[in-house]
């Protein structure tokens, strides 16, 4: 075969100047991307959350090249409009289910305390065969001796950090820092951790920014964007917000904690 390795290098880094713009967005696209919709599939099944699944053969069966400004991209004919859809539906379900739960936002914050004690200097795991020899057991193996908090509560499965309050609203924003600013008050900085995810939501399958490459749909009057096709796609396109606040559990009072929240944000309604 044919076959220039620099085409394939492009494709794997997403390069927006590949001569292969098409394939470019089903192996590392912002929306419909092979990896997207297997990952999607995957952790909805082993996790058991069925809001999680989606179409994905109606969906992969609509798939459909266009022509848009000179340039071939990738979208769905009008038959696959409800299974995109679905599509973005189980990703913001396993978004707010499961990627950002707060036990799997608490082992994410433990599991990069630990790598931090493995290498202070993370440039050592530069070379590429030294980066590969890092899976999940040694990790695990070289921690065994350690004696931090974080080392054991990974072990050992220990919440360090327990979550008082969760705002998902816009019109939250202003309660969640009013009780972000009287946690520090009362139990300090340190034992206080605000968790906001509002940054990470570029991989939500549609964004607002009206730069942003959508998905394009093909209709008897032409092609169109997912969001014109769809009231759906419009209304989980918008900014959204996850934010939580952690206090550290062998130092706080949690029910404290979560009191203090809970009669601000009542007094806000």
């Amino acid at each position: 075969m044919d076959i220039d390795p620099a085409d394939v290098l492009a494709l794997i880094l997403g390069d927006p100047g590949t001569r292969y713009p098409a394939l470019r967005e089903l192996v590392s696209g912002p929306n419909l991307d092979a990896d997207r919709m297997d990952y999607l599939q995957r952790d909805a099944y082993f996790t058991g959350i069925t809001g999680g699944r989606y179409d994905a053969d109606q969906l992969i069966a609509s798939l459909r090249l266009f022509e848009r400004d000179g340039r071939v991209v990738t979208g769905i004919d009008q038959r696959g409009v409800v299974a995109l859809e679905s599509f973005i539906v189980a990703r913001y379900m396993m978004f707010a289910s499961v990627y950002f739960h707060h036990t799997t936002r608490t082992f994410e914050r433990v599991l990069q305390d630990v790598l931090r004690e493995l290498w202070p200097d993370p440039r050592k795991l530069d070379p590429i065969d030294e980066f590969l020899a890092w899976d999940d057991f040694r990790v695990l193996n070289d921690l065994r001796g350690s004696h931090s908090e974080a080392a054991r509560a990974l072990r050992e499965r220990i919440l360090v950090w327990v979550v008082v309050a969760e705002f998902s609203a816009e019109r939250d924003l202003d309660v969640y820092e009013t009780c972000l600013e009287a946690l520090r008050a009362r139990f300090g900085d340190a034992n206080v951790w605000a968790d906001e995810q509002a940054e990470v939501l570029h991989r939500l399958p549609l964004v607002a920014d009206g730069n942003a490459t959508t998905v394009w749909v093909g209709t008897p009057s032409g092609v169109i964007d997912a969001r014109d096709a769809s009231d759906v796609i419009a209304r989980l396109t918008g900014k959204a917000y996850w934010h939580k606040l952690f206090v550290r559990r062998e130092s706080v009072d949690v029910d404290e904690a979560r009191a203090i929240c809970a009669k601000i944000i009542s007094a806000s309604r």
